[in-house]
């Protein structure tokens, strides 16, 4: 470890969680059927009085206010739900919330696959490399589900390498450079028509981050962010929709290459098949056969996960985006204050290696040391899990901000600590209400994953009883909640006269682990 990247250092501060303020949805109350039949009969009494009396239900004049009624209550609907749209704040469909990214350029986070490592053994020893042909399709029944696995080479940082052959060395009984990742590998042939800013869409929804391949004329093209003005090369681009179908975009030979007419055109992508399905080491234990000339019979390769999978993502939420959008227009995709360091680093994801979970930036409490950032850092995986980041997704975030600090600052990635905290509840009710005790325990157990959401917490955020208490509060049939904690570090904590409070440091961030709720029950 670099000696300006200490273990621990002493925060100066840390960049605050800038909350957008509440924008509330456009009310569609008053504006109902009723509301709007009652108030044209009280205009209508109001402007002709005694004249206007032919209000039975039967009558031509309520007829025609019930349907002016229902046609208003339609229109009001539709013109409060079409304006709530316009908004990233109250947009509650993905299609609108992709569309509002676009115009300001933002790209939510495609889906990621979980990964393991496997090994492939052998029970004989022989004189020549030994060849298995990738992807070895390998099939799991996870919780009820159908999981697909498929195993390729491995580079140097434990990531796949398509189209190469996995090897067992001559001499060797096993390799352990294999990687397994969740998915299917589909593959799409075209012709190019010959034209300018040809788009292909691809019919699979919900291909993985960094998995589309395109290959034009047996030539592996590039995948650009955006295209290259000053020399015509053979690259494209790719954007995803809402559900993240990806579609192909080549260029018009000014900006990018035009695949010449009749180019044969092939794409290689891979799309889940449970999302995000996560396995334990030795979940696959399977056999796969090569053969070797001489030997007349298929030698047979045990292949087994000697990890379990992680780092499974199942792609940007529309809450994800309300979250990300407002920060990422602040940033302006550059890094300057604190703040611009958290929001790139939150929305930083690598194909293989994950998405960033949680981070804090701190800025140590040094004249000296100044413009040194520690980034500190936890990945995710799955929809709510936070684990440590592996060595390789650290580098690419290094590399990422890099590419967007400014040049005196100094970054140094570290993980961060979880601390787990195991809290019991109790809850005191009436006695009347025992035979609800499911009901109630299923309420407060929403309750409680709402409130521990990762959204809801950041590094350095004491875990305490009284705001516990008061989120809970919302349980009405309990008169009373008696909480206790303790944590992974062997400490307990209750309230005996003074405040119930599991502190932690800056580089710490509280994720409960085991939540214990009992019921007592009084008379009154």
């Amino acid at each position: 470890m670099s000696d300006l990247c200490p273990f621990d250092v002493t925060p100066l501060a840390t960049p605050r969680v800038i909350n957008n303020l509440p924008v509330y949805s456009l009310n569609y109350t008053n504006q109902d059927y009723n509301s709007i039949k009652n108030r044209v009969i009280e205009l209508l009494k109001t402007n002709y009085g005694e004249n206007f009396n032919d209000i039975n239900e039967a009558s031509l004049a309520m007829m025609l206010i019930e349907c002016w009624a229902g046609m208003a209550d339609m229109l009001s609907f539709k013109i409060d739900q079409l304006a709530n749209e316009f908004f990233i704040d109250t947009v509650t469909e993905l299609e609108n919330a992709f569309r509002i990214a676009k115009l300001v350029g933002y790209k939510p986070i495609p889906p990621l696959p979980a990964k393991a490592m496997f090994v492939a053994t052998v029970n004989h020893v022989y004189s020549q490399d030994l060849f298995l042909k990738t992807p070895i399709t390998l099939d799991l029944e996870e919780s009820g589900l159908d999981v697909t696995y498929e195993l390729f080479a491995a580079d140097a940082n434990n990531n796949p390498v398509f189209d190469t052959d996995i090897v067992i060395p001559a001499g060797s009984l096993f390799t352990e450079h294999i990687v397994g990742v969740e998915g299917i590998t589909r593959t799409y042939s075209y012709k190019s028509d010959g034209r300018a800013n040809q788009i292909f869409t691809l019919p699979n929804e919900n291909a993985f981050f960094g998995s589309v391949r395109v290959v034009v004329n047996g030539l592996l093209w590039e995948q650009v962010e955006y295209f290259t003005e000053s020399k015509q090369k053979p690259e494209y681009m790719l954007e995803y929709n809402a559900y993240y179908k990806p579609s192909i975009i080549f260029g018009d030979n000014k900006a990018g290459l035009i695949p010449t007419q009749s180019s044969d055109i092939l794409v290689k992508f891979r799309v889940p098949t449970m999302m995000t399905a996560e396995i334990i080491s030795g979940a696959f234990n399977e056999k796969a056969f090569t053969s070797l000339e001489g030997i007349s019979d298929n030698i047979v390769v045990n292949l087994k996960n000697f990890t379990k999978s992680e780092h499974g993502y199942p792609g940007d939420s529309i809450n994800d985006i309300r979250k990300k959008l407002p920060a990422y227009v602040r940033t302006q995709n550059r890094a300057v204050t604190g703040a611009d360091y958290k929001f790139l680093t939150d929305s930083f994801a690598s194909p293989y290696d994950g998405v960033i979970g949680k981070s804090s930036i701190v800025l140590r409490n040094h004249g000296c040391a100044g413009n040194i950032i520690d980034v500190i850092v936890l990945a995710k995986t799955g929809s709510h899990r936070l684990i440590k980041a592996s060595d390789t997704l650290k580098a690419s975030l290094v590399e990422f901000l890099t590419n967007r600090k400014m040049f005196t600052d100094y970054l140094c990635v570290k993980d961060g600590a979880i601390v787990s905290a195991d809290i019991k509840i109790n809850a005191f009710l009436n006695k009347n209400y025992k035979k609800f005790e499911r009901e109630i325990k299923s309420k407060i157990t929403e309750i409680l994953e709402m409130y521990f959401d990762l959204s809801n917490w950041e590094f350095g955020q004491p875990l305490k009883e009284k705001d516990l208490i008061k989120y809970l509060s919302s349980v009405k049939e309990v008169k009373q909640f008696d909480i206790s904690f303790s944590t992974n570090l062997g400490v307990e904590y209750n309230s005996k006269g003074v405040e119930n409070v599991i502190p932690v440091k800056y580089n710490e961030v509280i994720r409960p682990d085991n939540i214990e709720i009992n019921f007592s029950y009084g008379d009154e």
